[in-house]
């Protein structure tokens, strides 16, 4: 064998060496891809608990209550609480939507944001801060809020604790 040949096949082994580093590479990227969307999934999700664990709190729950029940009398530090409200909101289905739009967040996390965004537009009282407040926002999101608005029908106010112990009274068929 010649140094000839020894070369060439010493060629091969390092163009074998560099292809199988490019499918290790490329497997590597694939997974970091994986986590890197699974992370912001999370990140969503764990979002999202936060807001409703902050909604738990007893002065912003009596807020929201009052929200379903109809209530349009407010101080203006309640519509400024009921504003924030909307606000986070608004943001996290900005900051979802955006993520989705480029593939790193996937449908139901979209859909899981829109639905806390669905949750507060069915109220008046809502799309009226809504008014107030879509100014602050790029076109983007206003279009966003706006197609919501379109698509959910208005809720009639409610009283949960009558409606809780008419549920009680008369449980649903499973």
């Amino acid at each position: 064998m010649s140094f000839s040949d020894l070369g060439s096949l010493g060629a091969l082994a390092s163009a074998v060496a560099v292809l199988a580093s490019l499918v290790y590479l490329s497997a590597q990227v694939r997974q970091a891809e994986r986590n890197q969307r699974a992370l912001l999934g999370q990140a969503a999700a764990t979002r999202a608990a936060e807001v409703l664990r902050w909604r738990s709190e007893p002065l912003i729950a009596a807020l929201f209550t009052r929200v379903e029940a109809g209530e349009v009398d407010f101080t203006a530090t309640e519509i400024t609480q009921l504003g924030f409200m909307l606000r986070i909101t608004v943001a996290m289905n900005q900051d979802t939507a955006l993520q989705h739009a480029v593939g790193l967040v996937d449908r139901r996390s979209l859909e899981l944001t829109r639905g806390g965004l669905l949750g507060h537009l069915r109220w008046p009282l809502f799309r009226a801060i809504w008014a107030m407040i879509r100014i602050e926002f790029p076109p983007e999101t206003v279009a966003l809020v706006d197609e919501v608005i379109a698509a959910t029908p208005i809720a009639q106010p409610r009283d949960q604790r009558s409606e809780l112990k008419r549920l009680l009274a008369a449980p649903p068929a499973a």
